[in-house]
C-alpha cells in the first residue's frame, strides 16, 4: 500500500513538472514573439531661463526658453506675473515696483501644452542721500562761497543734480537762480538771506531734496555809514533834509540808470572802487557785464524750393531744417542770451517782407524742446524766445532752426531766395550778434 502511494506521489511531482515546463517555454515564446509598444517620442518638456531673478527697481529681466522634444510649430504665452503678458520667444520685461512676482511661461506645440514658472524679487530703490556742503554760511559782503554736495546712492546710478538758489525778496521780485551741477561758486554782493536748495535724482526717479541758508551781512564800514544816514534822516540838519529829498525822488532809480550806461566805458579799477562804494551805501545794484565774443557758425539755406509749385503755392505741410552752432570763445561767460526774429534793441524785423506770412513758422528746436519764433503771421517777443541762462568759456550749443510751410493757395508765395536775419540778443550786456538766414523757396 505505501509503495502504491509512493509510486503515485511520483507520478504527480513528475507530471507537475513536465506541464510546468510547458508552460514556461510557451511564455517564453509569447514574449519573444509579441511586438512591444514604444512611444515614438517623447514628451514636451519646457524650462524658463532669466538673467536675473532679483534686483532694485526698475529691474530688467532677459527672459528665454528652454525646449525639449516640441513637435511642429510652438506657441509662447509668457505671463509676467505684474499683469503684463508677452507672445514674444525671448522677451525683454521691466519691473517698476517692488514685490515678489511669478513668471509663467505656457508653451503649446502640435499636441501638447506645457507650463514652467519663474519666481523674481524685486527690491525696493532707495533715493540718494544727500548733504550740503559749504565753506561758510555766514559771511559779510561782498564774500563768495563755494557749494559742493556729498551724496551716495545704493544702487550707485546716475544722478541728476539742479540748485535753486533763492535772493532775499526785493519789494515784490523773488530771484531764482539754478544749476545743475554738482558743485559751483557763486558771488554775493546784496545783504540779506539767501537759500539754496539742491534735488538729487537717480535714474529710476527718487529724489532727495536739502537746503542751506546763507546770511551775507553788511560790512562793518556799512553799519556805520547807515547809522550816519539814519542820524542825519533823524535829525533836521542839511544833510538829513537832502538824503530825505534825495529818497523821495527816487534817486536809487536814477542812480542805476546812470551807472549802467556807464560802467562798462570806466577802467576796471573805477569799476571795483564804485561797487565798493555802492556797497557801501547799501544801493542794491548789479554792474552790468562786457558782452561775450561768440563764435557763430554759417547758418545752411533752407531749401524749401521742391515744396513751392511754380504758382506759388503749397499742396501739403512740409519742414526742412539747418543747424546752429554757437561757441563762447571769449574769456568772460556770457549770460541771459535770447534767439530771436525780433531785435529787442532796434526792433528789426528778421524775416523778409516776402514770405512774412501766416503759412510761415519758423522755431528752433532743440532736443525735444521747439520753441517758435515766428508763428500765425506774428513775431514771438525775446522773452518767450529761446533762452540760454549762461555759457561759460568753451561752451557750445547746438540746435535746428526749422521752417515750416503750411498749406497754401497758389499766389500764397513768389519763389526765389529771401535774405533774413536771427538775431542772438546778450540781455546782461546789451548786445546783439546778427547771423545771416536764407530761405529758399
Amino acid at each position: 500500500m505505501k509503495q502504491e502511494n509512493i509510486k503515485r506521489m511520483l507520478a504527480i511531482t513528475v507530471v507537475g513538472l513536465i506541464l510546468l515546463s510547458i508552460a514556461f517555454v510557451s511564455l517564453k515564446y509569447q514574449v519573444e514573439n509579441t511586438s512591444v509598444s514604444k512611444e515614438d517620442e517623447k514628451s514636451l518638456f519646457v524650462k524658463i531661463l532669466a538673467d536675473a531673478n532679483s534686483g532694485t527697481s526698475p529691474l530688467s529681466v532677459n527672459f528665454k526658453s528652454l525646449l525639449l522634444n516640441e513637435e511642429g510649430a510652438t506657441e509662447y504665452l509668457w505671463d509676467f506675473g505684474d499683469g503684463h503678458v508677452s507672445d514674444e520667444t525671448g522677451p525683454t520685461h521691466t519691473y517698476n515696483e517692488e514685490g515678489k512676482y511669478s513668471c509663467k511661461l505656457t508653451v503649446t506645440d502640435k499636441n501638447t501644452k506645457k507650463i514652467d514658472y519663474f519666481n523674481i524679487t524685486v527690491l525696493k530703490n532707495n533715493p540718494p542721500d544727500v548733504k550740503i556742503l559749504v565753506d561758510k554760511t555766514t559771511a559779510f559782503r561782498p564774500a563768495t562761497i563755494n557749494f559742493d554736495a556729498q551724496v551716495f546712492d545704493p544702487e550707485g546710478e546716475e544722478l541728476e543734480y539742479e540748485w535753486k538758489l533763492k535772493y532775499p525778496p526785493f519789494f515784490a521780485y523773488e530771484k531764482v537762480e539754478t544749476y545743475n551741477q554738482k558743485n559751483f561758486s557763486k558771488k554775493f554782493w546784496r545783504n540779506g538771506n539767501y537759500v539754496a536748495e539742491l534735488t538729487v535724482t537717480d535714474e529710476a526717479g527718487n529724489s532727495r531734496t536739502q537746503y542751506v541758508r546763507i546770511q551775507m551781512q553788511k560790512s562793518k564800514p556799512e553799519v556805520f555809514f547807515s547809522q550816519i544816514k539814519f542820524s542825519l534822516a533823524l535829525f533836521p540838519t542839511t544833510f538829513g533834509f537832502i538824503w530825505i529829498f534825495m529818497k523821495f525822488i527816487r534817486f536809487d532809480n536814477v542812480l542805476n540808470n546812470w551807472l549802467d550806461e556807464n560802467w562798462l566805458e570806466w577802467p576796471e579799477v573805477i569799476q571795483k572802487i564804485a561797487n565798493n562804494l555802492i556797497n557801501y551805501l547799501g544801493i542794491p545794484y548789479e554792474p552790468p557785464i562786457p558782452h561775450a565774443n561768440l563764435k557763430i557758425s554759417d547758418i545752411s539755406e533752407i531749401n524749401h524750393s521742391s515744396n513751392v509749385d511754380v504758382s506759388g503755392g503749397v499742396s501739403a505741410e512740409s519742414s526742412e531744417s539747418s543747424s546752429i552752432v554757437i561757441e563762447n570763445e571769449d574769456k568772460s561767460t556770457a549770460k541771459n542770451m535770447y534767439i530771436t526774429l525780433y531785435n529787442p534793441l532796434t526792433e528789426e524785423k528778421g524775416i523778409s517782407d516776402a514770405i512774412e506770412k501766416e503759412e510761415v513758422e519758423i522755431s528752433l528746436d532743440v532736443g525735444g524742446l521747439s520753441k517758435k519764433l515766428f508763428y500765425n503771421g506774428e513775431y514771438t517777443s525775446y522773452e518767450n524766445c529761446y533762452f540760454i541762462q549762461n555759457l561759460a568759456t568753451g561752451d557750445k550749443f547746438t540746435g535746428d532752426i526749422t521752417v515750416t510751410l503750411n498749406e497754401a493757395d497758389s499766389g500764397t508765395f513768389e519763389k526765389g531766395t529771401y535774405d533774413c536775419d536771427l538775431y542772438l540778443y546778450q540781455e546782461k550786456a546789451d548786445y546783439v550778434d546778427i547771423v545771416p538766414l536764407k530761405i529758399v523757396l
